[in-house]
């Protein structure tokens, strides 16, 4: 068994079984994986609530006891992921355990899947950024947007502020698709230089744009500061494959 787990450890399958004692709320580990990921000697038993603190991680202690109880009133899998703080870098581990039949423990499997993690998060990444611009995207809207209502304050707007590039459809018409794309481009690259930490653009589809902008507290600020950075942009002459062009735009929020 032990000969095993040094196999799949060598090929860089990091991983350690577990026993969680419900009653005293204390982990026992087979090889202490857990402390050596922190950079501490090894232990193999640690209380839970040690074992959150000292380390990093990123769930608490409320949270594990919930999956804990749901394990043992569902009688399913205790199945969840969370981060901790490693010796070089963050690493994401995935808790699989099943409880026992007279329910005074659970047993499992600890793993780390921070390249897994980090394979989903790229891939994501991809799946919510525009690769003309590198704005957001349209798929990511729910998300960010969602976000950002979520942590508006009583006293703040967030505002969706809609672009709409008029000179493009002509501009394409008369140099082709390429040097539309390219006329996208530019117009982002000009549109960053006005984006701010409280603003998050999106592009929306086509010539269309649609900014995100967070911490608003007066609408009427808001409206000349929004028009004031339009005519900047209207007025900017930029370069697309050798022909100058400027950037005409409706807007409305």
């Amino acid at each position: 068994f032990y000969r095993q787990m040094k196999t799949l450890k060598d090929a860089d399958l990091t991983f350690d079984f577990f026993e969680y004692d419900i009653n005293s709320a204390e982990f026992t580990f087979i090889s202490g994986m857990i402390t050596a990921l922190a950079g501490e000697s090894e232990a193999t038993q640690i209380s839970a609530e040690n074992l959150l603190n000292n380390f990093g991680f990123n769930i608490t202690l409320k949270d594990l006891k919930n999956h804990v109880e749901t394990c043992l009133n569902k009688d399913c899998d205790m199945n969840f992921e969370c981060c901790v703080n490693g010796k070089e870098e963050v690493r994401w581990l995935k808790f699989w355990g099943r409880p026992t039949k007279d329910k005074t423990r659970i047993t499992g499997a600890i793993t780390d899947i921070t390249r897994e993690v980090k394979s989903r998060n790229v891939e994501k990444e991809r799946t919510i950024h525009d690769n003309i611009t590198g704005f957001y995207n349209r798929n990511a809207l729910s998300e960010v947007g969602g976000k950002a209502i979520a942590e508006c304050k009583e006293d703040e707007y967030v505002i969706f502020v809609y672009v709409g590039l008029t000179g493009y459809q002509e501009f394409q018409e008369r140099f082709g698709m390429v040097a539309g794309t390219s006329y996208i481009r530019v117009c982002a690259e000009v549109m960053k230089k006005f984006v701010t930490k409280n603003m998050i653009p999106v592009r929306w589809w086509g010539s269309d744009f649609l900014f995100i902008v967070k911490g608003v507290k007066d609408l009427k600020a808001f409206e000349k500061e929004a028009a004031a950075i339009a005519a900047k942009i209207e007025s900017y002459v930029g370069e697309v494959d050798g022909i100058a062009v400027d950037f005409p735009m409706v807007m409305g929020y």
